[in-house]
């Protein structure tokens, strides 16, 4: 088991307007938790390992905008319709925290020792609760001409299976 507490800041006169903000790398917790079990058969040749890894983290900081003006004017430029020039605003330097960052990871080994050597199967889940974890946010318009944020994920629960042998 492991628990990190940390945090890390930058300061620039010319960001931010001269504030402190966090780092993109700035992770306030960081927990680890593993659990390992063998179980042995009667044949103390033949035995099956049981794992589990469960991690946590806090999300990490992002830069999002807060407003966007259309700066095409008919007075200023002459009427054009299609022109979609526009400013776009942005909070705090890193001001927003994605959604916290947590999976768990199981598997189970049957392993046998031969006379040669040891064989290994091992069948594995990563993500088993199939978590969205957060990996960037985009800004889309919606056919009504709104904005929203749109979280997007990678890795979804992923099976494995794996063969090893050691001689």
């Amino acid at each position: 088991m492991g628990y990190t507490l940390s945090w890390t800041d930058r300061q620039f006169d010319d960001l931010n307007g001269g504030k402190r903000f966090p780092y993109k790398y700035d992770r306030r917790h960081d927990i680890s938790v593993a659990f390992m079990q063998r179980l042995h058969r009667r044949n103390i040749r033949k035995k099956t390992e049981l794992s589990a890894a469960w991690v946590f983290s806090s999300g990490h900081c992002i830069t999002l905008p807060v407003a966007i003006v259309d700066i095409g004017h008919p007075f200023l430029h002459g009427f054009d319709p299609n022109d979609t020039r526009q400013y776009i605003e942005y909070g705090d330097r890193n001001g927003y925290r994605f959604a916290s960052y947590h999976r768990l990871d199981l598997s189970i080994a049957f392993v046998k020792e031969k006379k040669w050597g040891e064989r290994r199967w091992i069948w594995g889940v990563y993500n088993a609760y199939n978590r969205k974890n957060p990996y960037f946010m985009d800004v889309e318009e919606t056919k009504s001409g709104e904005y929203r944020f749109m979280q997007y994920s990678l890795f979804p629960i992923i099976p494995s299976v794996s063969y090893q042998f050691k001689f």
